[in-house]
């Protein structure tokens, strides 16, 4: 039987926190021929050749801090004709993120699907992400920050799938001040974006999966957008999910939804911006998940030093593309 080609990332690569190994991630592989970074408790060879997978299915596929979690409040509300009264559920339950289980670490109990889907048992639903993804009912819209070669092999030829890029210095930006989420200490971003660039964090290199992604774009089942675009036109965004789902949506829906997934809005919203999962964590630190969502925040964080090394590095990836990566 086929099997992915993987090899393990050195811990002198790993990123480190005060001389110590980045915590959460355990053991993290390289997944060829990407050299894709996932934790190797992550069964990447089912996913691969074994996962099932369905006609009605619609896999929204990201890298992390891409927006992500904007395009699936979007998306389903898309899909349940605006029901802002439904919506109040963990988005996690109404689209949980496949391999979330091996990044945050099992659950320490079995999987038990009858328990009931609120924040008490939330921990051990996201513990147990790749059982509950798949076991949920059809139609399913499942997350992954998994690139393209990694999902099963028939996916783009069997599913919708939705693909969202962004530039890669927000997105590193972003995924700085996500990993702050996580840790107490204080570690610099120029530590970070080190390691960021060496291929050496979890879910990167991010410009390969992206590329991958633009060049299926005019595959009838994806639909590529970009961080970007949503932020410049929210409305022809939508209009064009909206196509590319078969939806039709009413002005006043249209309202309700372009109302409802604002910034803003998001932000307030308890069942999307991860709070109360925070608060459990560690109730006196003020921690937010979805941030500025701002286009050009890299010009805060990086350095004439960084940007000499950078900007080539992204210029000699993008050279043979068409690919437009936009920065401000």
């Amino acid at each position: 039987m086929s099997s992915l080609e993987v090899e393990a990332v050195s811990l002198d690569d790993h990123l480190t926190v005060n001389g110590k190994p980045f915590p959460l991630y355990g053991e993290l592989i390289r997944v060829s021929p990407m050299r894709y970074v996932v934790p190797a408790r992550l069964d990447v060879n089912f996913i691969k050749y074994k996962m099932p997978i369905y006609e009605d299915d619609l896999w929204i596929v990201t890298p992390p801090k891409c927006g992500t979690t904007w395009t699936q409040e979007i998306v389903w509300l898309l899909l349940n004709n605006v029901d802002l009264e439904a919506a109040q559920i963990n988005q996690f339950y109404r689209i949980p993120f496949l391999e979330l289980g091996s990044i945050r670490g099992p659950s320490s109990e079995p999987y038990q699907s009858d328990l009931e889907q609120n924040e008490e048992n939330l921990h051990h639903f996201e513990g147990n992400s790749f059982e509950f993804a798949q076991s949920r009912p059809r139609p399913r819209i499942i997350k992954t920050h998994l690139p393209l070669t990694m999902l099963p092999d028939k996916l783009l030829d069997t599913c919708k799938v939705i693909f969202v890029a962004r530039n890669v210095k927000d997105m590193a930006v972003s995924y700085y001040y996500h990993h702050k989420l996580i840790l107490p200490e204080e570690f610099p971003f120029e530590e970070f974006a080190k390691v960021f660039k060496n291929g050496a964090i979890l879910q990167t290199p991010m410009i390969p999966m992206v590329l991958e992604a633009w060049e299926k774009r005019a595959h009838p089942n994806m639909c590529f957008n970009t961080f970007e675009e949503m932020k410049a036109d929210i409305d022809g965004v939508v209009e064009k999910l909206c196509m590319f789902l078969g939806v039709k949506l009413s002005h006043e829906n249209k309202v309700k939804l372009l109302e409802a997934v604002k910034f803003e809005s998001l932000k307030k919203n308890k069942f999307v911006n991860k709070q109360k999962e925070f608060d459990k964590q560690d109730p006196s630190k003020d921690k937010v998940f979805i941030r500025k969502g701002m286009i050009g925040d890299w010009k805060n964080h990086f350095n004439e030093k960084m940007n000499a090394e950078w900007d080539p590095w992204i210029r000699e990836q993008l050279q043979d593309s068409d690919y437009n990566m936009v920065f401000e």
